[in-house]
């Protein structure tokens, strides 16, 4: 009997013993205050980033009972902020993978005595790139070029100037590309970029074109048919022809202004029918009359777009050859208009 009271005895003690231990790990003998569990810091949805070769931005969240630092160094990656409290989002940045290579490096985060891992990685970039590399250039009256398109994966445009037409919108590695440019009627010069894209590159290429240009006069040359006096009063006549030999491109028409040496505007203007004898060349004949040393001229000619291109100011007397008759020209303008040339 005293065998058995001892032994439930015993059982009562343990039971007791039990509950104690049960009861002190719920709460502290300080007071009613939780106590914490250990040091704890992960990392959520993963604990490594994988990037493709392009330069772009992921994110990922920390988790921790306590503040939270990180450390580690890549020249071509960034983490921001370099800490935080539970719940912080981390930023993490890599530049673009131009080496060729993949590359890897290892982020650590410290909350107290815990640490995790974090893992970045990054494959090498997929290329793109336009052969020739230079700028496409095209004259006003436009016309055609091609690229060769060298790209790892599929490639498309991205931008297009709507003066240019190309030949696929999209394609793969090796395309020939050919371009097409409009002509420029503009006096001004177009430039712009044209923009190809594949995954993770783009490429730009620079397309110029001429401006539509004005008609030139240039190369002028002056013949007097001929040149005589009367000796009773020393006036001078030049012969009413001048003929004019000029260069001029896509002409279409041709307006001859007429002035006296001594008026500032050209206050006569009448049209005039060159022939043509030769490539861009023309001859004319300026009808000023009499007294032609007294005149000046001015040639406009404009094209089928109505684009405009003037001579410099022509001086007849200028172009005399023979210096006695242009001496005896001098000398009748300082008698008889109070003129010395």
């Amino acid at each position: 009997m005293k065998s058995l009271q001892f032994r439930i005895g015993l059982f009562v003690m343990g039971l007791c013993s039990l509950l104690l231990v049960a009861c002190n790990e719920d709460t502290p003998l300080g007071g009613g205050e939780e106590v914490l569990p250990n040091d704890t810091v992960s990392i959520s949805p993963n604990d490594s980033l994988a990037f493709t070769g392009a330069s772009s931005t992921d994110t990922v969240v920390v988790h921790c009972n306590d503040t939270w630092n990180i450390y580690g160094y890549a020249y071509w990656a960034s983490v921001s902020p370099q800490n935080g409290k539970n719940g912080d989002t981390l930023i993490v940045s890599v530049d673009a993978n131009t080496t060729g290579d993949e590359r890897k490096v290892s982020y650590y985060l410290y909350s107290g005595e815990a640490k995790c891992e974090l893992v970045v990685s990054q494959r090498k970039r997929r290329e793109l790139s336009v052969s020739p590399s230079q700028k496409l250039f095209f004259g006003y009256e436009g016309g055609v070029d091609t690229l060769t398109i060298h790209s790892e994966g599929a490639w498309w445009i991205d931008r297009q100037p709507e003066w240019l037409s190309v030949s696929s919108s999209d394609g793969d590695d090796g395309d020939m590309l050919i371009v097409s440019a409009t002509e420029n009627n503009s006096t001004h010069n177009r430039e712009d970029t044209l923009i190809l894209r594949n995954e993770e590159m783009e490429v730009l290429v620079p397309v110029l074109q001429n401006s539509h240009p004005s008609p030139i006069i240039e190369q002028i040359t002056y013949r007097y048919d001929s040149v005589g006096y009367t000796p009773e009063n020393w006036l001078f006549l030049v012969n009413e022809r001048v003929e004019v030999v000029f260069k001029s491109a896509r002409l279409k028409r041709l307006i001859i202004h007429v002035a006296d040496l001594d008026n500032i505007d050209f206050l006569e203007h009448y049209e005039a029918f060159p022939e043509c004898i030769g490539d861009d060349t023309y001859r004319v004949v300026l009808d000023g009359g009499a007294y032609y040393w007294e005149i000046k001229f001015v040639m406009t000619v404009y094209d089928d777009l109505g684009k405009s291109g003037d001579s410099e100011i022509i001086y007849p007397k200028d172009y005399i050859e023979d210096p006695a008759v242009r001496a005896l020209i001098d000398k009748e303008l300082e008698l008889w208009l109070g003129y010395i040339p």
